[in-house]
């Protein structure tokens, strides 16, 4: 019942302190647990006055297989508050082999 499938790698950028909610909800509305989130802090410029900026986001990091990975990520992104002003970002790549098994129920049904 295990092997490997195509996968896509999907990091969403989010407002410090919304991650582990975030994470929460995705693994329990999607039963998501290739994830994990972290802190990341970096410096931009804005304004006229190119005066630079610290920004910090919490980023959430997540492995899925090809075949539902715009359903995540559509999720992601309504559940991440990501189209409001200042939301944050996301993005979506391709990843490598994603090694699939069955939960501990399943294994343990056969």
């Amino acid at each position: 019942m295990g092997g490997t499938k195509e996968s896509r790698i999907i990091t969403c950028a989010v407002a410090v302190g919304a991650g582990r909610p975030l994470l929460d909800a995705l693994i329990k509305e999607k039963g998501v647990t290739a994830a994990f989130v972290h802190h990341a802090r970096g410096a931009g410029v804005s304004g006229q006055r190119r005066k630079g900026t610290q920004i910090e986001k919490d980023l959430v990091t997540v492995a899925v297989p090809a075949d539902v990975a715009d359903e995540v990520f559509e999720f992601l992104f309504h559940e991440g508050k990501i189209s409001q002003p200042h939301g944050g970002f996301m993005w979506m790549e391709k990843g490598g082999a994603l090694s699939v098994s069955p939960g501990p129920e399943v294994a343990a049904q056969e």
